[in-house]
């Protein structure tokens, strides 16, 4: 299978720049679109649960197995539903 490793960092560096965007802004908790800021984020990280799980799968692949930490050390994308999903309900009830 042909590796395109430059696939993905493209979107991944525009992640890094809306992420220091959103850590720029004075004043985040008073805005008021509190509640789209909350939505958007909320679906930003429940999208990124699949590609997170598809590449810890692919680096655990890679190393067959060997010397991969333990699962409860490897990221997790439960806990990235998880807090999309407590985002959603905060967004909910702004």
């Amino acid at each position: 299978m042909t590796r395109f490793n430059h696939l993905g960092a493209d979107e991944a560096q525009a992640i890094r720049d809306a992420s220091a965007r959103l850590a720029e802004i004075d004043n985040l908790r008073t805005t008021s679109s509190l509640r789209e800021v909350l939505l958007d984020l909320s679906c930003a990280l429940a999208s990124l649960a699949g590609p997170v799980g598809v590449l810890t799968d692919e680096w655990i692949a890679e190393r067959g197995g060997v010397d991969v930490p333990p699962a409860e050390e490897l990221p997790d994308t439960d806990v990235l539903v998880a807090l999309a999903a407590n985002l959603r309900h905060l967004a909910d009830n702004t």
